[in-house]
């Protein structure tokens, strides 16, 4: 597993705002990677990966928006079942906590997922999963 770094993005949760952010990261020849958008308490919270984070600091900066990077866990993951398990299983085993897990795709072709991990343990948790 690598590390990478993750935004949190804080926006109103009303229609046009992620679409604003979209045109702006595209506007930067930035590309999503992987995405997850949940509403907390009247807000939109954005966890994003991204193939270029500094200009997507840049678009993010221009729009307003709050946001944190942080760092999280990524492995490219065949896509067939029990691929999960056996990841969240080896994490489990060597004591590392899972906060929260999302999907996304990068490479051509897009044949494996691109699994995102919020882990207890970043460092810990790298080496746990082959």
């Amino acid at each position: 597993m690598a590390t990478r770094k993750e935004f949190s993005v804080t926006m109103e949760n009303r229609p046009g705002t992620l679409a604003r952010m979209c045109a702006q990261l595209a506007e930067r020849n930035v590309n999503i990677v992987a995405l997850m958008s949940i509403e907390v308490g009247g807000k939109s919270l954005v966890r994003m990966l991204v193939d270029k984070p500094a200009p997507a600091v840049k678009a993010l900066d221009s729009l307003g928006y709050q946001y944190t990077q942080g760092e999280v866990l990524t492995a490219a993951v065949a896509n067939r079942p029990g691929t999960l398990g056996k990841v969240a299983k080896a994490l489990g085993e060597g004591g590392v906590n899972i906060n929260y897990a999302y999907l996304g795709a990068e490479g051509e072709g897009q044949r494996h997922l691109l699994l995102v991990l919020s882990v207890s343990d970043t460092e810990r948790g790298k080496g746990l999963v082959k």
